[in-house]
């Protein structure tokens, strides 16, 4: 019990992070970002909510009796909780900052 009330404690840590657009704040989307997310239709929005399918929504707990764990199974949750620069990344379209959504 006590694992999973700290699972879910996590878990409530990062919807308040997407809904607050980080803690601190998150950089500001590149201007090629929101002229992209524009034309498509997604902006204004919320930085990592383009989608109701998507990391928000992909967020999951898991609980043992010794752990206690919150992430995410989509490919590119690591790039926003991290970010990663292009020249590492080719197929970016430019540097992406990091955006700490889970609370540690």
């Amino acid at each position: 019990p006590l694992m999973q009330s700290i699972a879910a404690e996590l878990a409530s840590q990062t919807e308040e992070n997407f809904e607050h657009e980080g803690r601190p704040e998150w950089p500001d989307l590149s201007d090629v970002t929101t002229e992209k997310r524009a034309k498509q239709g997604h902006w204004p929005g919320q930085i990592l909510q383009v989608s109701a399918g998507g990391l928000a929504a992909s967020i999951t707990t898991h609980a043992t009796d010794s752990s206690a764990i919150v992430g995410s199974n989509k490919p590119y949750a690591a790039m926003m909780q991290f970010g990663g620069e292009q020249a590492d990344f080719p197929h970016l379209w430019g540097d992406i900052p990091e955006r700490p959504y889970l609370p540690m």
